[in-house]
């Protein structure tokens, strides 16, 4: 079984369909997170991390979010493992980054209450010397 998917394969829409009828039909405003990053960077601007330190990954978690807000699913796609713990380094330096929830189906079609977040106010970098 070795270089197989156990995994059927399935389109993006036949999974969201399926989260639709997982919550009885309704989707109350939400979307895929693919969806969602799919149209935030089809465009050749958008560029994967250089490496994976937490200094690379801070920096590019606030070239996103000067862009728009972003959830956790929407990081996490971009290859950012752990927005939360990021966002609240970035926070820890100064920045103001506000937190609101939405609803959105992750890659497997299950629905959940992501966090979203939207820079505010950048950090305030004056140096005495």
């Amino acid at each position: 079984m070795a270089g197989k998917s156990i995994l059927p394969a399935a389109s993006l829409s036949d999974i969201t369909a399926q989260a639709v009828n997982k919550c009885g039909g309704q989707i109350m405003n939400n979307t895929s997170t693919a969806a969602i990053s799919a149209q935030k960077y089809n465009d050749a601007a958008a560029q994967p991390l250089a490496d994976t330190s937490y200094a690379t990954q801070r920096s590019f978690i606030l070239q996103c979010l000067r862009e728009q807000p972003h959830s956790t699913l929407e990081l996490r796609a971009l290859g950012i493992c752990s927005p939360a713990s990021r966002i609240n380094e970035l926070r820890n330096q100064g920045y103001v980054i506000e937190t609101t929830r939405r609803h959105e189906y992750d890659s497997a079609g299950v629905l959940h209450s992501i966090a979203v977040y939207t820079l505010l106010a950048n950090a305030n970098r004056q140096r005495r010397d």
